[in-house]
């Protein structure tokens, strides 16, 4: 696989939408690539504190205990400093899936969301994924915020949010703790123009 091409605001030479129109999420599927970047800044997404190799550690022992609860895993966010979020949203490929994207890329790097970051996947398959980034999953006025920012671009599809804690310890649906792999789904009313989160 290519490296993951990005667009991080006042690092490029060019412009946002100049940008966009060469890195098409339904042409990059054939050029080798992953994932689209779009960040605010350059300094986005630190990993300040962050102690990978002590939250495996971590893990690994308790998995040995036998019974994990959500609460294990958020204590384990805060001791080790692990608290990046996403909320997700798919998307078909082709021309839906490359305007869902402009949009989002253009909020992401103007800082009309409460995002710093986003990306998309570009691996071949019949939809994109779309995830937008925040930096603390276990504040929840910081989650909600983030989502509603999100939704002032135009986004009108279910948005599911996931902490990056569960990527890196590979807490994926029907996992054998019953712990269930996403924290908050957001499902657009279109007639009340507004979104319900569970």
């Amino acid at each position: 696989m290519g490296v993951s091409p990005s667009y991080i605001n006042g690092s490029n030479e060019e412009s946002i939408e100049e940008w966009l129109s060469s890195h098409k999420p339904s042409t990059s599927l054939t050029q080798g690539t992953r994932w689209l970047w779009v960040r605010r800044s350059a300094d986005v997404e630190s990993n300040r504190g962050v102690n990978l190799k002590g939250l495996k550690e971590d893990w690994e022992k308790l998995k040995r205990k036998g019974k994990i609860s959500k609460e294990d895993i958020l204590h384990l966010a805060r001791k080790y400093n692990v608290t990046h979020g996403k909320w997700m949203v798919f998307e078909r490929v082709g021309s839906d899936g490359d305007e869902l994207w402009a949009k989002i890329a253009k909020g992401v790097s103007s800082g009309l969301t409460l995002s710093t970051s986003a990306k998309i996947s570009t691996s071949p398959g019949d939809q994109h994924v779309i995830c937008l980034y925040n930096n603390n999953f276990l504040d929840q006025e910081e989650v909600f915020e983030s989502e509603r920012t999100i939704r002032s671009l135009g986004v009108k599809s279910r948005l599911i949010y996931k902490p990056d804690i569960y990527t890196h310890l590979g807490l994926y649906q029907n996992n054998k703790w019953n712990i269930r792999a996403s924290l908050y789904i957001s499902n657009y009313d279109h007639v009340k123009e507004k979104s319900k989160i569970d």
